[in-house]
């Protein structure tokens, strides 16, 4: 994936050495959404992240050499799915996200796929992927799947 703007942060390939970290970002970013559907369970929680982590499709964003968040992608029935996507309080709003995302955009175009990815209803994420262009292709009580074509 091509990412404008290096200098400002980095990617770099997650390892399961990572996953204390993605247990701490997933708390700090996801915890209300989740909290405002099915309420929090630490253990519950703790379960799932370490199921789900899977260092193979995951990168860690860096801003000067410090992990700030982290992003999981894969291509999934000839789209590129956005699995995750997640930055420390401190790094939001400052043009990581959209940087990462019209990469993946970038990508696609490139390729002539989608980019596809579910956002939970509580989270106001929802917004950014449509201000970027993303339109939602269908939902539930518990998300919206959202979708990007070129």
């Amino acid at each position: 994936m091509s990412v404008p703007s290096p200098d400002r942060f980095q990617l770099r390939p997650a390892t399961s050495s990572d996953l204390p970290f993605w247990k701490r970002l997933h708390g700090l970013t996801m915890r209300a959404h989740v909290e405002a559907i099915w309420g929090w369970d630490e253990a519950v929680q703790d379960d799932l992240v370490r199921a789900r982590f899977r260092p193979e499709i995951t990168a860690i964003i860096t801003v000067a050499g410090v992990d700030a968040g982290g992003l999981a992608r894969e291509e999934v029935d000839g789209a590129i799915l956005l699995s995750v996507i997640m930055l420390l309080p401190d790094h939001q709003r400052r043009g990581i996200g959209t940087a990462l995302v019209r990469g993946l955009m970038a990508e696609a175009a490139g390729r002539g796929v989608a980019v596809r990815l579910s956002v939970l209803r509580p989270n106001p994420a929802r917004h950014f992927y449509e201000r970027l262009g993303f339109i939602t292709t269908s939902h539930d009580a518990i998300r919206f799947e959202m979708r990007w074509s070129p």
